[in-house]
C-alpha cells in the first residue's frame, strides 16, 4: 500500500477494561460467535484452572458450545500450532478465545488465521496471501501482555528456521480484548511485575520510533504515566484491583502505540536470545531496555526529556542532553528499586553467542523504525553492554 494511503491510526478491536466483567463474558462473546474454542497453555491452566473452568461453564449455561484446548507446552512452536489447528477444524468452532499469557495469545492468533486458510504455521513467516477471512478472536489476558492484547503481531518458535519468527498482518487484530484485573490475581506477582516492565519497554520504544505520530505518542506517554504512578502501590499492595487495572490498561495502551510505531529492539533481542537460551522474553526485555535507550540517546533527546518528566525526574535547570540522560538513569534506578535482574551475566549465557544472537535479532522487521541506524554489529554492542 502506498504510504499516503496508510492511516495514522486504525484500531478495529473492541476493548473492555473493567473490574468484575467475567460474568458478562458470554454475552460479549455471543456478539461475535456461539461455538467457542478456548485456547490456553499448560502453564496457564495450572495457574488459572478455576477461571478457565468458570468461564467455560458460563458459556455452556447460556447454551453456547465451548471446547477447551489447554495442552500447549511452554515456548510453543509452529508444530504445536499445527496440532491445535488440526484439532480446531474438528470442533466446528466459529470463534476463538485466548485465555492466559502471551504464549496462549500467539498460538490463538495463528490458529485464527490458519483454520480457514489451509496453510502450515511455518508458512506464515513467508508472508503468504491469506484469501479467506480468519475466525474472530477474543483475547482475555491473565496478566499484562505488553501490548499483545491488541497489536496485530505474533511470534512463535519456528522448528524449520530454529528461531523465533514474527508474523505481522492487519488480520491479527482481535475482534475484542476483555481485561478484568481480577483475573490476574492468580498470576505470580514477580511475573506480573516483569510483564509491566515489558509494557514499559514497548511504550518507550514506541515513543522514539521513526513511525510514531501524535496519536501513538499520546498512548505511549499515558501508558508510561500509568505505570510510574502505580508501581509503588502495586509493590506495596499487589491485591489492589484498582492498581492492577491501571497497570493492565497501560499494557493495552502500549499495544495501541506499538500498532502504529512498530518498533522494539528490546523485543527483537529478547526473541533472538530466547531462541538459543530458555529465558523468559520479559526477563530479557527488562534487562535490555535501558541499553537500547542509551544507544538511541543522541537521536531521541527530546522524547527522553518527556520520559524523564513522566518518571518524576527533576529536569529543572538541566540542558536537554542532561535531562535526557536522566531518563536512562531513571530507568535503571526503578529497575533496581523493584529488584529486577539488570545484567545478562546473571544467566548462563556464553558471550561467544552474541554474534549469532545479534545476527538473528537484526533480521526482525520490528527494528526497521529504529530512530538510529541499527545493524547486527550495533546489536552485538548492546548485548555486550547489557552483560
Amino acid at each position: 500500500m502506498e504510504k499516503s494511503l496508510i492511516p495514522e491510526f486504525n484500531l478495529p478491536s473492541d476493548i473492555f477494561v473493567r473490574q468484575d466483567i467475567m460474568p458478562e463474558i458470554p454475552s460479549i462473546v455471543a456478539q461475535y460467535g456461539t461455538r467457542v474454542l478456548m485456547i490456553s497453555t499448560k502453564n496457564d491452566t495450572e495457574l488459572h484452572y478455576k477461571i478457565i473452568d468458570k468461564i467455560s461453564l458460563s458459556f455452556k449455561k447460556v447454551g453456547m458450545g465451548c471446547i477447551v484446548f489447554d495442552n500447549i507446552p511452554p515456548n510453543p512452536s509452529t508444530e504445536d500450532v499445527d496440532e491445535v489447528v488440526t484439532f480446531a477444524k474438528k470442533t466446528n468452532c466459529n470463534i476463538i478465545v485466548a485465555l492466559g499469557g502471551v504464549e496462549a495469545v500467539n498460538v490463538a492468533r495463528a490458529v485464527s488465521v490458519l483454520i480457514s486458510n489451509y496453510l502450515f504455521c511455518d508458512s506464515l513467516f513467508n508472508n503468504p496471501v491469506l484469501p479467506n477471512a480468519n475466525l474472530p478472536l477474543i483475547i482475555i489476558p491473565t496478566c499484562p501482555l505488553y501490548g499483545f492484547e491488541i497489536v496485530p503481531i505474533l511470534y512463535l518458535y519456528d522448528l524449520v528456521q530454529k528461531k523465533h519468527c514474527i508474523f505481522s498482518n492487519k488480520n491479527l487484530f482481535p475482534i475484542a480484548a476483555i481485561i478484568d484485573p481480577g483475573l490476574s490475581k492468580s498470576t505470580p506477582d514477580e511475573y506480573f511485575l516483569r510483564s509491566v516492565f515489558a509494557s514499559l519497554a514497548i511504550s518507550i520504544e514506541s515513543l522514539i520510533s521513526q513511525s510514531n505520530n501524535d496519536l501513538s505518542n499520546t498512548f505511549a506517554l499515558k501508558s508510561l504515566d500509568f505505570i510510574f504512578k502505580n508501581l509503588a502501590d502495586y509493590h506495596n499492595n499487589p491485591d489492589n484491583l484498582n492498581v492492577r487495572q491501571q497497570l493492565e490498561t497501560a499494557s493495552v495502551m502500549s499495544g495501541i502505540a506499538f500498532s502504529v510505531s512498530v518498533y522494539s529492539t528490546s523485543l527483537a533481542i529478547a526473541l533472538s536470545l530466547s531462541s538459543i537460551y530458555k529465558i523468559d522474553i520479559e526477563f530479557i526485555m527488562n534487562i535490555i531496555i535501558s541499553h537500547v535507550m542509551e544507544y538511541n540517546l543522541s537521536s531521541s533527546t527530546g522524547k527522553y526529556v518527556q520520559i524523564a518528566k513522566v518518571m518524576g525526574e527533576n529536569c529543572r535547570d538541566l540542558t536537554v542532553i542532561e535531562a535526557a540522560i536522566k531518563a536512562v538513569e531513571g530507568m535503571r534506578k526503578v529497575q533496581n528499586e523493584y529488584g529486577l535482574v539488570q545484567k545478562l551475566s546473571e544467566f548462563e549465557i556464553n558471550k561467544n553467542d552474541f554474534k549469532p544472537i545479534a545476527k538473528i535479532a537484526a533480521t526482525y522487521n520490528i527494528n526497521d523504525n529504529s530512530p538510529k541506524a541499527l545493524n547486527a554489529g550495533e546489536i552485538e554492542t548492546i548485548l555486550a553492554s547489557a552483560y
